[in-house]
This record gives structure tokens, C-alpha cells and sequence, in this order.
């Protein structure tokens, strides 16, 4: 009979906890897993995988893409999702919602053009500086809007 080392049986746990949260899970091997929660009508998907060096890696990826950080222990995955699902449900009730994903959407395109100029051409110096300005402007923007908004759930 194979032996299940501690790591497979914690990660097993967790899926298991992730499950019992209404998730639907599609792991590879344990290196790779796929998780998908749908919250009042949103999908809301995650993957994360673990690291040569034992850690895990967490993306959200739909329907706002994140990079949600690098954790050491499985469980730590598990009550971020929990924490991110919670933040989803009370925010899918504004009546912004749909604009907000609407806007990350143009912020994502953003960011694929910005990669693809970065690596398929030879732009300008004065170009790449006015781009900065209006990145800082833009980042500054926000602090602006999130320091004069309702603070509706702690980070």
C-alpha cells in the first residue's frame, strides 16, 4: 500500500477545506492546482502551484488578475482564497461592480501593450519618460480616490 508523505496529506486537507467552501478543484500531481469558486453568479478562478524550494505560488486569474503572493505553507493558500471570495461577495454587491471589472480589463490591456512595445520595439527615451509621468499620475490618482473613499472591509 503507498505511503502518503505529510506534505500530500496536508495538501489534501486543503482541498478538501476548499471543497467544503463550495470550490470545484482540479489538482495535477499535487504541482499544480486549479480552483474555481462562483459567487453570486461570478467566477472567480485561482491557480497555484508549489516550488522546488517547497513554497506555493497563488494567481488569481479570473476575474480580475492578480499575483496574490508566495506562501510556505498550503493553508496559508487556503484562508487567502477565503479572504479574497469574502472580499468578492461584499464587493459584487456594488452597483459599480461591472465598471470596476471594466476598467481592469482596459488596465490589463495596458499592460500587454506596455510589454509588447517594452519587447518588440525601440521606443524613445522621452517617450518611456512621459509614459512614467502618466503611470505615477495614474497610481497617484488612486491613492487620491481610495484615501477620500469608505474604508468597507480592512485589508
Amino acid at each position: 500500500m503507498p505511503r502518503l508523505s505529510s506534505r500530500m496529506i496536508r495538501h489534501n486537507i486543503c482541498i478538501d477545506e476548499l471543497r467544503s467552501k463550495g470550490a470545484v478543484v482540479y489538482d495535477y500531481h499535487a504541482v499544480v492546482t486549479f480552483v474555481s469558486f462562483n459567487v453570486k453568479g461570478i467566477d472567480i478562478s485561482y491557480i497555484y502551484h508549489s516550488n522546488p524550494d517547497n513554497t506555493f505560488n497563488l494567481e488569481r486569474f479570473k476575474p480580475l488578475v492578480m499575483d496574490l503572493g508566495s506562501y510556505d505553507v498550503e493553508e496559508k493558500i487556503v484562508d487567502t482564497m477565503v479572504s479574497d471570495l469574502e472580499r468578492f461577495q461584499n464587493a459584487s454587491g456594488s452597483t459599480n461592480f461591472e465598471t470596476f471589472l471594466e476598467l481592469d480589463e482596459n488596465l490589463s490591456k495596458v499592460g500587454s501593450l506596455f510589454e509588447k512595445l517594452f519587447l518588440n520595439y525601440n521606443v524613445d527615451k522621452a517617450e518611456l519618460k512621459n509614459l512614467e509621468t502618466e503611470v505615477i499620475a495614474l497610481q497617484e490618482h488612486i491613492q487620491n480616490i481610495k484615501s477620500n473613499s469608505k474604508n468597507i472591509y480592512d485589508e
